[in-house]
């Protein structure tokens, strides 16, 4: 018998199945509700910038290429960048990590 005949074949998931707290979750659930979790701290700590200003300097806010420089200290995000563009993608990846969710549990 070949060590090849012993291999699972392609297309073949595996699921963990891990407890988490007192009910079994599986490996998929575990990461769409860890997500959840990610993308409601994001929308609370962006909330709290726009009423606030805390958070100003936290890596979500952080721009992909060059941040924006007066007198050698990086200034903070733009108010309305983050009401009119963060929040609202936020949201909307909240909103399909609960309908994932949803098609999860359904399974």
């Amino acid at each position: 018998m070949s060590i090849y005949a012993q291999l699972p074949p392609h297309g073949r998931q595996f699921v963990i199945k891990k407890f988490v707290g007192r009910t079994l979750v599986n490996s998929k659930t575990k990461s769409v509700l860890d997500r959840i979790k990610r993308l409601e701290d994001a929308i609370s700590k962006a909330r709290e910038y726009l009423e606030t200003g805390a958070h100003a300097h936290w890596h979500g806010f952080q721009p992909l290429f060059v941040r924006k420089v007066r007198d050698g200290k990086p200034l903070p995000p733009h108010k309305d960048w983050v009401q009119n563009v963060f929040l609202p993608r936020q949201e909307r990846a909240l909103q399909n990590a609960h309908k994932t969710l949803e098609k999860l549990s359904q399974q």
